[in-house]
C-alpha cells in the first residue's frame, strides 16, 4: 500500500501539488482526455527518407554524431510529478544493425515516452528516458502508465508474434509465481537506483500490467503484487526525499523480475540527479547552470525488433557460442554512438557517468586520453581490410570464439596521457573526500550500475582530440580514421564500418603499443599490462578462468567421465568466523596440479567492442579560464568521509562512519552458477544461486528455513495453470557442473548442490591418455545446511537502525557487480584467490592503482572471479508516512534511520543474471528496544 500520493487540481494540472494518503486519485482532464485516446487504433507508420541506403550510410559514417543529453526535468515549488508511459516505439539508436548486419538508424524498442499514444500518433522515443532533478526534502512522483498494449499498437502483437513460441522472449503466457527464467516482458516497474527512500515506496516486487491484460490470468501469488486491481496499468510512485539525502548522480529503471535485463537492454532508463539544497554546496557552484555539467549515460541497447519494410525481425541474442553479435549497437552515450562533444581549451566540466546497463558489456575500465593512431598500416593489414565490405565478410572476425581468424598484423595505436586534469570526485552519488586523477593507468573501475562523476579541465593550450574510452584495447573512431591522408579510404562509408569493427574487436588487429617515452613513464604501456580485464575486472593476480587441465566432457553419477575437454578447476572460497568477523579461505589449500600446463586463453569476451572509444572531446575556439578545479579541501566538506565534512545536519545516518562497536550481525553470501538449468520449449535457461537457493519472494536474508530451502526439491515439471495438461518447460541437471537443489534423475530424487567441491572430494583419474583432476562423483554428498555454505553458525535477520558486516564470495568464473537497494555499502575489502608456488587470497592494497575502491561508499560493487569483497552497511529505514497519523492528507515526512520493519532487495547487477535467480530478499526486522 502506498503511503503517498499527489492529488491533482484539473485546472491548474502540473502546479505544485497537495499531499495525501490513500488510492489513485482523479487526474487532471488532460491526462483523462489522453487516457481516453489510448484506445485507439494506432495505425499509421511512418515512412523511411527518400534517400537510398547507401547515401544514409556514408552520411552516417562520414563525421561524429553531435553530443546530446535526455532533456531535463527540474523540481518547481518543492516538487517534481512527471509521467512516464512505456511504450514499444521507434528511436534513434546509431550504430544498431539487424540479425543479418545490416546498418539501421532507427530501431523499434519497449522505452520511456513522455507522451500518451493518442489516435493515430505514433510516438518517436528518446534513449535514455527524461532526467529528474531535485533536491533533499522535496516530492518526487512519477507517474508509471504501461502502455504495452497490443490493442493499441499492431506493431507490438506484429513482432510478439515473430518470436518463436517458447523462446526466452515469449509473452504469451502468464508464468506462474516469479519463477527464475525470462517471462512476462510486458509487465513492469520502477526503481530509482541509488535513491535513499522508503522502501515501501521503492517497492520493485510491483507487476503494473498493459491495460489490455486481465488480472484474472494471472495466479494468486502474482495477483498480490499488483497494486491497484481496477487499474492495474498505471502506478504512481511517491517519494519524499529524505532532508538529509546526500546530492549526487543516480538513476531510474524498470525492475520487474523476470523482464529486468530486457527492459533495460531494450533502453528503460533515465537520470536522477539529486542537487544540493544550497547551491552554494555544488561540488563547483554555478556549474550546472552554465551547461558545463552534462550527464553520460552508457547504454547496451539489445533486445529489440528492428523494423524492416513491412515486417518486424527479432534480434537474437549474443553469447559464446553466438558469432552474430552485431545485432545490437556497440555502447551508447546518450543514446548516440562515439558522439563528438565541442570544448574550448581551458574549459572546466563535470561529467557524470551513468552506467545504465544490464549485462557485462558496460562494465569497464573508463579513462581519460589521447589516442594516436599510425601514419602507416601494414600492407598485410591493409589488403586483407580492403577485402571487407559487408558484415558476411567481416562475420568471421568478429567471433567471441578464441579460434576465430586473426589479421596478419595489428593495427598498433598509442595511448598519451590527456593534456590536462580528469578528476573522479564521486562515487555512486557520494562525493568523495578526496579526488582521483583518472589516467589509463589508474583508470575509474565501472559495473554495471555504477555511477562516476569526473571534473574535466583541458589544459589552456591543449589542442586536438582526446578520448574517454573504455578498456584499452580500442582506435580512435571511423570517422577520425577515415581523416588520414594514407589510408582514410578504407574507413569510410559503410564498408569501413565493418572494417573498423574487425579491428576493434576481440579477434580484431588492434593493440595499445608503447609509447616514445621510458618504460612506465607517461608514454609508455606495455600491452600485456591490460590484455584481459573484463575477465578480471579487478586486476589483482593471475586470471583464473585462463588456468586449464584435462576435464571431462560429462561426469555420470557413478563417477565415470567420457571424453575430455579443458576446462578451469580451481579451488573454491569460504567464509569461516573467528573473534574478529569472517575470513575467506580455500576449501582446498593443499590442492596442487602442475603448473607448466596451465596456458592463457581469450575468455569472457563481453560483447562485440569489449574495448571502445565512448565519447571524442574535439578541443576549438579560445582558451576558457571560468572555474577552477575543485581543492581536496573543498571535497572534504562535501563528503561523508571528509575530516572537513560540514552538513546542515550533521552527517546522514545512513552514511556514517560504522565502527566494530556497531556491528550486530554478519553476512556471508556466496555467488555461483547453478548445474540446473530449465528447458523451455528448445532453449535452455542456465540457473544462478545465492548460498545455494534462487530468488523467491518469501524467501530472505536470514532465513531460518534456509537449510531446507537449500535441499528444497526443484519441481521436474512446471505446469501451464490455466491450460490443463500444458506443459512451461521442465528442470534438468547437466553433470561435471555445479548443481543446485534436488532433481529427479531416473525417477529417483537425487540431491546436486552448489560448489561441489564443498561436498565431494576431488580425485586424480589417470590413464594411457589422460590425467586430470575431477570431482569424485561416485561419493554421496553429505546435503550441506547453511553452516557448511556460509561459515556461520546460524542464520540471522538484519535489525533496524543497526550495522552489519557483509562477506560476499564468488565462486564462479566471472564476475558479479552486487547492488543493494535503500543503503550504500562501505567497502573495506577486496581479495581473490592467485596461484604463484601456491594457493592464496592475494588483497587489494589502498595504494594500488585501484586502492580507491577501498573504505568509500558504492551500491554496486564487482566481486572478482574467484574473489570476494567484504563490507559494512546500515540497516537504516526512511519511513515516510502522513504528519499527522489521523489525518491521511496532512503533510508527508520522514522519519529517518526508524526502527521498523523493511524490505527491498539485493542481487546481481548483471541482470541475466538476477532474472535467472540471483536476487534474494533483505528482511529487517525492529531492534528491541
Amino acid at each position: 500500500m502506498r503511503e503517498s500520493l499527489v492529488e491533482f487540481d484539473a485546472v491548474a494540472y502540473g502546479a505544485r501539488p497537495h499531499f495525501r494518503a490513500g488510492r489513485w486519485v482523479v487526474m487532471s482532464s488532460i491526462l483523462l482526455l489522453a487516457l481516453v485516446g489510448c484506445v485507439t487504433q494506432r495505425v499509421n507508420v511512418p515512412t523511411a527518407p527518400a534517400t537510398t541506403e547507401a547515401d544514409t550510410r556514408n552520411d552516417q559514417y562520414a563525421t561524429a554524431p553531435a553530443f546530446r543529453e535526455a532533456p531535463r526535468n527540474e523540481s518547481n515549488n518543492g516538487a517534481l510529478v512527471k509521467d512516464l508511459y512505456v511504450q514499444f516505439a521507434q528511436a534513434t539508436v546509431s550504430g544498431a544493425t539487424d540479425t543479418t548486419g545490416n546498418l539501421v538508424d532507427t530501431i523499434w524498442t519497449r522505452a520511456y515516452g513522455t507522451k500518451p499514444i493518442s489516435g493515430t500518433t505514433v510516438p518517436f522515443l528518446d534513449i535514455p528516458g527524461p532526467t529528474l532533478v531535485f533536491r533533499p526534502g522535496e516530492w518526487l512522483q512519477i507517474n508509471l502508465h504501461n502502455q504495452l498494449n497490443r490493442a493499441i499498437d499492431s506493431l507490438l502483437g506484429s513482432y510478439e508474434a515473430n518470436i518463436p513460441p517458447n523462446s526466452q522472449d515469449d509473452i504469451e503466457r502468464h508464468v506462474p509465481d516469479e519463477i527464475n527464467i525470462p517471462h512476462n516482458a510486458d509487465n513492469t516497474n520502477l526503481h530509482v537506483h541509488g535513491m535513499h527512500v522508503d522502501p515501501k515506496q521503492d517497492n520493485v516486487t510491483l507487476l503494473i500490467l498493459p491495460e489490455d491484460d486481465d488480472p484474472s490470468n494471472y495466479t494468486p501469488a502474482l495477483q498480490r503484487l499488483i497494486p491497484d486491481i481496477n487499474q492495474w496499468w498505471r502506478w504512481s510512485y511517491g517519494y519524499r526525499v529524505p532532508a538529509d539525502h546526500l546530492p549526487g548522480t543516480h538513476w531510474y529503471h524498470a525492475h520487474k523480475h523476470g523482464a529486468t535485463s530486457t527492459h533495460v537492454e531494450n533502453g528503460m532508463a533515465g537520470t536522477l540527479v539529486v542537487r544540493p539544497r544550497d547551491a552554494d554546496d555544488e561540488i563547483i557552484p554555478g556549474l550546472w547552470k552554465s551547461g558545463h555539467d552534462r550527464l553520460m549515460v552508457l547504454q547496451e541497447i539489445a533486445n529489440y525488433g528492428v523494423q524492416q519494410g513491412d515486417a518486424i525481425h527479432v534480434a537474437s541474442q549474443s553469447s559464446r557460442s553466438d558469432t552474430r553479435t552485431t545485432d545490437w549497437p556497440d555502447i551508447t552515450v546518450n543514446g548516440v554512438h562515439q558522439p563528438e562533444l565541442t570544448l574550448a581549451p581551458g574549459q572546466t566540466e563535470r561529467w557524470r557517468f551513468v552506467t545504465a546497463g544490464a549485462n557485462h558489456r558496460t562494465s569497464s575500465y573508463l579513462w581519460v586520453g589521447q589516442l594516436a593512431a599510425p601514419e602507416n598500416i601494414p600492407q598485410a593489414l591493409r589488403d586483407t581490410l580492403a577485402k571487407i565490405e559487408t558484415y558476411e565478410d567481416a562475420s568471421k572476425y568478429l567471433a567471441l570464439d578464441p579460434s576465430c581468424p586473426r589479421l596478419p598484423d595489428k593495427f598498433e595505436v598509442e595511448i598519451r596521457k590527456f593534456d590536462g586534469v580528469a578528476r573522479l570526485v564521486a562515487l555512486d552519488g557520494i562525493t568523495l573526500s578526496k579526488g582521483i586523477d583518472v589516467t589509463y593507468q589508474r583508470p575509474v573501475l565501472l559495473g554495471a550500475g555504477n555511477r562516476a562523476d569526473l571534473i574535466v579541465q583541458p589544459s589552456a593550450d591543449a589542442t586536438g582530440r582526446f578520448y574517454v574510452a573504455k578498456n584499452f584495447d580500442t582506435a580512435p573512431p571511423q570517422y577520425v580514421l577515415a581523416e588520414n591522408a594514407n589510408y582514410g579510404y578504407l574507413f569510410e562509408g559503410e564498408a569501413g564500418y565493418w572494417r573498423y569493427q574487425v579491428l576493434t574487436t576481440l579477434c580484431g588487429g588492434t593493440a595499445v603499443v608503447n609509447g616514445t617515452g621510458t618504460p612506465y613513464s607517461d608514454n609508455f604501456i606495455p600491452y600485456t599490462e591490460y590484455s584481459n580485464e573484463s575477465a578480471d575486472p579487478y586486476k589483482l593476480g593471475t586470471n583464473l578462468t585462463g588456468f586449464k587441465k584435462w576435464w571431462p566432457k560429462s561426469v555420470e553419477l557413478d563417477g565415470s567421465a567420457s571424453g575430455v575437454d579443458t576446462t578451469s578447476l580451481v579451488p573454491l572460497l569460504r567464509g569461516k568466523p573467528d573473534g574478529n568477523g569472517v575470513k575467506v579461505a580455500p576449501i582446498s589449500p593443499d590442492f596442487r596440479f602442475d603448473t607448466s600446463a596451465i596456458g592463457w586463453t581469450l575468455s569472457g569476451g563481453a560483447g562485440l567492442v569489449d574495448a571502445q572509444v565512448l565519447l571524442t572531446v574535439k578541443l576549438a575556439g579560445a582558451a576558457a579560464n571560468d572555474w577552477s578545479v575543485p581543492s581536496n579541501a573543498r571535497l572534504s566538506t562535501l563528503s561523508p568521509t571528509g575530516s572537513g565534512s560540514n552538513f546542515e545536519h550533521g552527517i546522514p545516518a545512513y552514511v556514517s562512519s560504522i565502527d566494530d562497536a556497531d556491528i550486530k550481525g554478519r553476512q556471508v553470501i556466496v555467488f555461483d552458477k547453478s548445474g540446473i538449468e530449465f528447458n523451455y520449449g528448445k532453449t535452455r535457461i542456465k540457473q544462478f544461486t545465492l548460498n545455494g537457493r534462487q530468488f523467491d519472494l518469501d524467501d530472505n536474508v536470514g532465513n531460518a528455513e534456509a537449510s531446507e530451502l537449500i535441499g528444497k526439491p526443484v519441481p521436474p515439471v512446471i505446469f501451464d495453470p490455466f491450460v490443463a495438461g500444458d506443459t512451461l518447460g521442465t528442470y534438468s541437471f547437466n553433470g561435471g557442473k555445479n548443481f543446485t537443489n534436488r532433481v529427479v534423475v531416473d525417477g529417483e530424487p537425487a540431491a546436486f548442490f552448489a560448489n561441489p567441491g564443498y561436498y565431494v572430494p576431488i580425485k586424480l583419474v589417470t590413464s594411457d591418455t589422460v590425467n586430470y583432476y575431477t570431482y569424485d562423483y561416485a561419493m554421496t554428498p553429505a546435503p550441506p545446511d547453511y553452516e557448511t555454505i556460509t561459515g556461520l553458525p546460524e542464520p540471522r535477520v538484519p535489525m533496524a537502525t543497526t550495522a552489519e558486516e557483509w562477506l560476499l564470495v564468488n565462486n564462479s568464473s566471472t564476475f558479479h557487480p552486487f547492488h543493494i537497494h535503500i543503503n550504500p555499502l562501505f567497502l573495506t575489502e577486496v581479495g581473490q584467490l592467485n596461484h604463484d608456488e601456491k594457493w592464496e587470497i592475494k588483497k587489494l592494497r589502498p595504494t594500488d592503482p585501484l586502492g580507491y575502491v577501498l573504505n568509500n561508499w558504492w551500491d554496486v560493487v564487482i566481486i572478482p572471479p574467484h574473489g570476494y569483497v567484504k563490507f559494512r552497511t546500515w540497516m537504516n529505514i526512511p519511513n515516510q508516512r502522513p504528519v499527522e497519523p489521523s489525518d491521511p492528507y496532512s503533510e508527508i515526512v520522514v522519519e529517518e534511520n526508524a526502527n521498523v520493519f523493511g524490505s527491498w532487495v539485493y542481487h546481481c547487477h548483471i541482470l541475466r543474471h538476477e532474472d535467472r535467480g540471483m536476487m534474494m530478499v533483505v528482511n529487517v526486522k525492529p531492534k528491541p528496544e
